[in-house]
């Protein structure tokens, strides 16, 4: 008995022990913070692995997929060895250093789908602990030219349209373009010198945060709309936690309708399509477009309509079925995309991608609501993707006069993402795995040009643009004038 006691004695000392060191470390893990979990050091090995993942992946040669379209390979690979002298001379040390050091490279490849700006955050602890710091900045900008203005800002702080100047003295421009080399697939208007922007800070906390260690308040310097004085505010920032705070701002510019939408105006037959999407389920998709397509080409022959503006100014892609299946509507001769390398028909298209879903009636349908008047295509900087694709072929094929704005999406450009996760830091890394060539064959770094130039000149305009689609107004006028 006084040997059993002894046992008991000793395993309740035990789990004592156990309990209260295992507490120290919950207590520890409970501490972490993001400025901790990005000041974690890892060994070079760990650093060089990762990057060799990284370029393993960029390299791969798949489908035309080769990282040297816009960039020539010394350029590529001297600025790789620069990324592992600091990893190997030690000017490395934790997983800030190493985020920081990827943006130059990963940017050289000018491919928009590319992106490493997310940690894969395992840690509920981390991640329950990030909801609580106050790191995420209250702010959207817009940019017409070397004009940055406030778009949408925490409620009483910034008057919109003012013009940001700076943030804790940095130049609003250079945190923008540094932001945009981390998320080439930035999903507004392309941040380069005279192109037009709306930059969504909350959708860059981890880059504002790693690149400048914005947290708790921020000096924003800015220049209310016509005045001539410059003001500063300290601007408060928010916690993940405090969605309600800047839920409008997260959603910027997306503002107007994603749904599908058509009418007739003056004879002019207006077909708005937000998004290619497909989702998940793709022959549900198809038969919701045809459903749509369906109802609008045959209200435009109701209506008498003799011109069609087909507006792609705020798509930002999806699947190339949708816009194959559109150009049926209109459309009639042999063409060759960006994915089907071989030229055929529209409807010979459909025959492959709808009758299996529909039935051999639907090509009757679609030729019965054919569009036979001329027709516009609107795009802009914000269409990208497979929306860009269809704009290439629509110019390639001289399928009817383009208005607007040039795309961001070069003509060629690279496609079909692919996710990864680092073996050591587990920062998340995104690529695409194919390179989309023209229908016109042309390589060059530009997007599709518009035959008619729809100009922005003011941050007024383009506050406009997104408020009140002035584009497609502009665009009205135009045809009008025609």
């Amino acid at each position: 008995m006084k040997a059993h006691n002894t046992y008991l004695t000793y395993l309740v000392v035990f789990l004592s022990i156990v309990f209260f060191n295992c507490s120290l470390v919950f207590a520890q893990t409970n501490d972490v913070s993001i400025k901790s979990y990005f000041l974690k050091s890892f060994a070079k090995e760990q650093f060089t692995e990762d990057l060799d993942f990284i370029v393993e992946k960029i390299t791969a040669k798949e489908y035309n997929r080769t990282p040297f379209n816009f960039v020539d390979e010394k350029t590529f690979y001297d600025t790789l060895s620069q990324v592992k002298a600091k990893i190997e001379n030690g000017k490395i040390q934790n997983l800030c250093d190493f985020y920081n050091s990827l943006g130059n490279l990963i940017s050289l490849v000018k491919d928009d789908h590319m992106s490493i700006r997310e940690v894969k955050w395992k840690n509920d602890i981390l991640q329950k602990n990030m909801s609580k710091e106050k790191f995420v900045l209250p702010l959207s900008v817009l940019t017409a030219g070397k004009e940055f203005g406030c778009y949408v800002a925490a409620a009483n702080t910034i008057p919109l349209k003012s013009e940001i100047l700076s943030i804790n003295g940095i130049p609003i421009r250079e945190i923008i373009i540094s932001c945009n080399k981390y998320v080439m697939t930035n999903e507004y208007e392309a941040v380069i010198d005279d192109k037009i922007t709306i930059f969504n800070f909350p959708k860059n906390t981890i880059e504002l945060w790693a690149l400048y260690g914005f947290e708790d308040s921020v000096a924003v310097e800015y220049l209310p709309y016509q005045e001539t004085v410059k003001e500063t505010i300290q601007l408060p920032l928010f916690s993940l936690n405090d969605e309600n705070t800047f839920k409008d701002i997260k959603v910027a510019p997306f503002k107007m309708s994603k749904k599908p939408d058509y009418k007739v105006e003056n004879e002019i037959a207006i077909l708005s399509i937000p998004s290619f999407r497909v989702g998940k389920n793709r022959d549900k998709a198809i038969t919701m477009y045809l459903d749509f397509f369906n109802n609008a080409f045959s209200e435009f022959k109701k209506a008498g309509a003799k011109r069609l503006l087909i507006d792609l100014s705020n798509n930002l892609g999806g699947s190339e079925y949708i816009g194959k299946i559109l150009l049926s509507y209109f459309y009639n001769k042999p063409y060759k995309g960006t994915l089907y390398r071989n030229e055929a028909t529209p409807m010979e298209l459909i025959e492959k991608l709808v009758v299996p879903i529909k039935g051999d009636s639907i090509k009757q349908i679609i030729k019965s609501n054919y569009f036979e008047g001329d027709v516009y295509l609107l795009i802009s900087g914000m269409t990208f993707s497979a929306a860009a694709r269809f704009a290439d072929v629509f110019k390639t094929y001289s399928m009817g006069e383009i208005i607007g704005l040039e795309t961001k999406a070069f003509r060629s450009h690279y496609g079909e993402i692919k996710w990864y996760t680092l073996p050591n830091t587990e920062l998340s890394f995104r690529n695409s795995s194919k390179f989309f060539v023209s229908a016109s064959d042309d390589k060059k770094p530009h997007g599709i040009i518009p035959d008619h130039e729809i100009k922005l000149n003011t941050v007024n305009d383009l506050f406009e643009r997104f408020e009140n689609n002035l584009l497609l107004g502009k665009s009205l006028e135009y045809l009008a004038g025609k």
